[in-house]
């Protein structure tokens, strides 16, 4: 991509670097610009402070979202994001990508809880399966359902077709407004998916994923969750601007509102972690009474 830049802007110095780690000294730029970044980082919060550390006093920052004041505003994203109208290509590049993510959050989940009574997991809202097919390496006992909508289940199936697990992760298209689940599982796993969507629609979803969750079994909620008080996070608080800018409903939605749709879901022993998974989403979990 450099190169074929470079090719067409011969007068632009071009450099290859981690927008986390940029390779700058401090203050040596009176402008930095992210142009459709923020969304694809796995810590945009270290991109702030990255663009602010190689600042020079009294520089500015400009990012993707300089119509923010516009969205809120007229309450429609002034840079909206529509994955459901993206070419399959592209879909399927930004599913393998974010992937990568996924792999050391499922990780932490099994270093910090006890699946050993989990025979069947479902990874909701699935996206490349990077979730399901982490958690069967790790778990050699368990089996995984990946769900997700009918336009990214065939790329998830592609992708555990490729490593070679069609075995033990059965790929599903599935809605998750549009009814209860389909089957039935120890352990179910959301991650990113409640907070894409409207605070209605959360509210469904959750009661629909009860419907699948076997009598004691988990449910655990990967998100951003904000603390009551709506100002921190910081992460949290970061992506809420994406979702301003991009979705037309959707954002980090609080500890108290994720706690009031599993407890109409009927879900008990609802608790918050204390700690950030490696990809910096908060976790919350619940058991389903037996």
């Amino acid at each position: 991509m450099i190169e074929a830049a470079a090719a067409n802007y011969p007068e632009v110095k071009f450099a290859e670097g981690d927008a986390e780690d940029l390779p700058f000294e401090d203050g040596c730029f009176d402008c930095v610009a992210c142009s459709f970044g923020l969304l694809h980082m796995q810590h945009p919060e270290k991109v702030m402070e990255e663009a602010y550390r190689v600042l020079r006093s009294g520089g500015r920052w400009t990012n993707l979202y300089p119509h923010t004041a516009e969205s809120i505003r007229r309450s429609v994203p002034q840079d909206k994001v529509d994955f459901s109208n993206a070419p399959q290509n592209g879909l399927e590049a930004f599913l393998r990508r974010i992937n990568r993510n996924t792999v050391a959050a499922a990780r932490a989940l099994t270093r910090q809880y006890d699946f050993s009574s989990t025979k069947t997991l479902a990874d909701v809202g699935c996206g490349g399966a990077g979730l399901a097919l982490t958690m069967i390496k790790e778990l050699p006992h368990i089996k995984a359902t990946a769900i997700d909508l009918p336009l990214v289940a065939p790329i998830a199936q592609k992708i555990v077709a490729e490593k070679g697990a069609t075995d033990r992760v059965h790929v599903l298209a599935a809605d998750l407004l549009s009814g209860p689940l389909p089957g039935s599982y120890d352990t179910v796993i959301l991650r990113g998916v409640l907070q894409c969507l409207s605070a209605e629609e959360a509210r469904l979803a959750v009661k629909n994923i009860a419907a699948a969750v076997n009598p004691g079994g988990t449910l655990f909620i990967v998100a951003q969750i904000l603390d009551d008080s709506r100002i921190s996070p910081l992460e949290a608080l970061g992506y809420n601007l994406i979702f301003i800018n991009t979705f037309d409903a959707g954002e980090s939605y609080t500890e108290q509102e994720h706690r009031a749709w599993l407890t109409e879901a009927g879900f008990v022993h609802i608790e918050r972690a204390n700690f950030l998974l490696p990809d910096e989403h908060g976790l919350m979990t619940a058991r389903k009474p037996r």
